[in-house]
């Protein structure tokens, strides 16, 4: 709860729900929050390789 959501507050993000497995360690769940955030993929990025799967799909044809 409190790990988390000082670490999501400093990105900006103001709705989020977590859930932590196992350990309750402060410094793991910590450790994987940040690599959680390294994982996400920027929607522009995104974006554009929906586009291109549509396009191989659509030469495909």
């Amino acid at each position: 709860g409190g790990v988390v959501r000082a670490i999501i507050g400093v990105t900006g993000i103001r709705n989020l729900l977590s859930k932590s497995l196992g350990s309750t360690n402060k410094v793991n769940i910590a450790y994987a929050t940040i690599e959680a955030l390294n994982g996400l993929v920027p929607h522009e990025q995104w974006l554009g390789v929906k586009a291109s799967a549509k396009a191989k799909a659509g030469e495909e044809e």
